[in-house]
């Protein structure tokens, strides 16, 4: 007899001393049994019993009592005597590489059948690899399927696959997405990166509420083109053939030297201070003119690692790819030997630039100091928002319409280069438009010091400036020559010999005289006063911003 290794099997018998409410039939199978489909054997009397259900577990008999009740299905009720695909659903999103996805289709009934058909529909540009019906799944085989999706096809992307076996149930696949193409053109200097956010103000007699709206900016960039009548002719056609739908814009401010190899799944670079992704895409373009687009699956600070063996040899300048409409088409002048195009692409695909800045803080907000880059190019602007009453023919009621002065003034930043253009977009991530505030210094000599500031002293002296009669309180910044930065309170302002006592909420810790001051300078509460900034590239090497902000009151 042939030895079997296994564990003893629960006699149905065995519950009825517990469960009142089996039926009599089983209560008297009080052997071991062994499962199989359609009947169950009896070890001990090596006989055939009466068949069983369908799932190969419960026999069927007729019944001998009336019970109501009713039928409890289990884990293999969910999961066996059907056909399984997974994932049944692929969403390959803008598609502007080719993909490749597997997809496991697995038998689990008891028994084999046989997959006679996969029925295909709007699967062009999709190619599979797997067994060729007519083909025979053995009882509980998986079997994968290779499916790629080429970025050569129609632009809607909505295939399905259905498998049809003899005798079972028939699983459908379906592939989603759009096609986007690589719009491959440079633009000329000049062009225009513009960030919008959202943010509802909420003005009240003493103070606003802001809510930001929109988490990430959205993004446009404004390209200037001149095209060779060849390049026209392409483009025409392009345009006309793809018309709103998504492009393959390559972020033409980030790029970096690059050799790939043939077959090589990273390449090396320095992919900080530029919008890398991981799960996105790329473009390199070749000094011949050619051009690959590969999705890329990780960033580290040193290399991107492709989804896939790279498929040629190459060397250029590898960037970042942002998926983009043309809402309002492309503007043509045509010239004698050029033709000037202009283009405005809406990005689909946003996100926010996160960063760690390190900026100084003050108060819990963050400090913009560098001085040297900041400028006010236009006058600023101090005034009371007011209400006028006025019928026409007498006298002009004037009445505040908030409690507090409003200034404006614009800071511009000039020659940024890419890291600093960088923190810049993160920094202006961190406001979120106008929702978010930050300290901001006049960089103008607003005090002039009249006599050292002693260790231990709280309160500093000035030049009058009727600072006390017209205000009294605020924030002051202290730069001295070395370039360190001493922020303080303003507690209250006495009339002195010398000009101006003004009294400190903390007290300096060393000895400053006079002549290691640069600036005493007011600070200023200030939040952007436009949801909308914009970033002009006179060259791809720097850019340049500007933008208005407002103060905000205590």
């Amino acid at each position: 007899m042939v030895a079997l290794v296994g564990v003893d099997a629960v006699k149905p018998s065995d519950f009825a001393s517990f469960n009142s409410n089996l039926a009599q039939e089983a209560q008297v199978i009080n052997q071991p049994m062994w499962f199989f489909e359609g009947v169950y054997y009896d070890a001990a009397n090596a006989v055939n019993h009466a068949p069983l259900s369908r799932d190969g577990f419960s026999q069927v008999v007729p019944a001998q009592r009336a019970l109501n009740g009713f039928v409890l299905e289990d884990y293999f009720d969910d999961f066996y005597y059907r056909i399984h695909i997974n994932p049944s659903r692929i969403d390959v999103g803008n598609l502007a590489a080719n993909e490749t996805y597997t997809v496991n289709v697995w038998n689990s009934y008891l028994s084999p059948k046989t997959l006679t058909e996969i029925t295909e529909g709007n699967a062009g540009g999709i190619n599979w690899v797997g067994p060729v019906p007519p083909a025979t799944f053995m009882a509980l085989q998986e079997v994968n399927y290779q499916f790629t999706i080429s970025r050569i096809g129609p632009s809607v992307i909505n295939a399905s696959f259905v498998f049809d076996f003899m005798n079972a149930n028939d699983p459908i696949l379906v592939i989603t997405g759009s096609r986007v193409v690589l719009f491959p053109y440079k633009p000329l200097s000049g062009f225009k990166e513009r960030l919008e956010w959202k943010t509802d103000v909420m003005q009240a007699y003493l103070g606003e509420q802001r809510i930001a709206l929109r988490m990430a900016a959205r993004t446009t960039y404004s390209y200037d083109y001149k095209v060779t009548p060849r390049e026209f002719s392409m483009i025409k056609l392009l345009t006309a053939g793809w018309g709103a739908r998504s492009y393959a814009v390559p972020v033409w401010m980030e790029g970096s030297d690059v050799s790939v190899a043939l077959d090589a799944t990273q390449v090396l670079f320095d992919t900080r201070f530029a919008s890398f992704r991981p799960n996105s895409t790329v473009a390199i373009f070749a000094d011949d003119g050619r051009s690959e687009v590969v999705t890329i699956e990780s960033v580290l600070p040193d290399r991107v690692t492709f989804d896939r063996p790279f498929p040629s040899d190459i060397s250029g300048r590898i960037y970042p790819v942002r998926f983009a409409r043309l809402l309002g088409g492309i503007d043509f002048t045509r010239e004698p030997k050029l033709t000037a195009m202009s283009a405005v692409f809406s990005v689909e695909d946003n996100a926010p630039v996160v960063e760690e800045l390190g900026m100084v803080e003050y108060k819990g907000l963050p400090v913009v100091l560098d001085c040297q880059v900041l400028r006010s190019p236009i006058p600023e602007k101090i005034f009371q928002s007011v209400t006028l009453f006025d019928n026409g023919s007498g006298p002009v009621e004037v009445e505040d319409s908030l409690g507090y002065i409003s200034k404006l003034r614009t800071i511009s930043q000039l020659r940024i280069n890419r890291e600093q253009r960088w923190q810049l977009r993160a920094f202006l991530n961190q406001l979120k438009g106008k929702q978010g505030v930050f300290w901001l210094p006049t960089f103008n000599a607003d005090l002039e010091i009249a006599a050292p500031i002693n260790s231990g002293q709280a309160s500093i002296i000035v030049r009058a400036v009727n600072f006390g009669l017209y205000s009294g309180e605020g924030d002051i910044l202290i730069r001295l020559v070395d370039g360190s930065m001493l922020l303080r309170r303003v507690t209250g302002v006495l009339g002195v010999p010398e000009g101006e006592q003004i009294s400190t909420d903390e007290v300096f810790s060393s000895t400053v005289l006079p002549f290691e001051i640069d600036k005493i300078m007011f600070l200023e509460k200030v939040r952007l006063d436009s949801d909308t900034i914009e970033l002009n590239y006179p060259a791809l090497q720097y850019a340049e911003f500007s933008a208005p902000v407002r103060e905000v009151p205590e």
